[in-house]
């Protein structure tokens, strides 16, 4: 989210001038898990949103670069890119109890969000 900024690119944390994003992304609809709740980056091709960690979660192609301005972040829909989610090394989160983790998923949160994970993005 370009309003914002962190202060250890590395870790990319913590986040800092959340106050700052504009209003418009909050409204957003994510097309990987489609909800409103949060602030959305947009692709830098079209202006289909997503969630910065639903895109993660996705596979989307997602990297920093250094401009005049300092760092930014280039990142495109599953439109634009091919979508690699073998690559985002993200896991569902176990809750530790052998019932939650004999389904396929478990019933842990993923994205730290009390919902599914969305479906496979073509």
């Amino acid at each position: 989210v370009p309003e914002v900024t962190c202060p250890d690119p590395m870790r990319m944390e913590p986040i800092d001038n959340i106050h700052n994003i504009q209003r418009e992304r909050w409204d957003l609809l994510c097309c990987v898990c489609k909800q409103k709740m949060g602030a959305k980056i947009q692709c830098s091709t079209c202006y289909l949103a997503y969630h910065p960690l639903c895109g993660r979660m996705a596979g989307l192609h997602m990297e920093m670069v250094e401009g005049k301005s300092g760092l930014r972040i280039v990142s495109y829909c599953p439109k634009h890119c091919r979508a690699r989610p073998e690559l985002a090394g993200v896991q569902p989160v176990r809750d530790g109890t052998e019932e939650a983790n004999a389904g396929e998923g478990g019933d842990g949160l993923w994205n730290c969000q009390p919902f599914p994970p969305p479906p496979a993005v073509d």
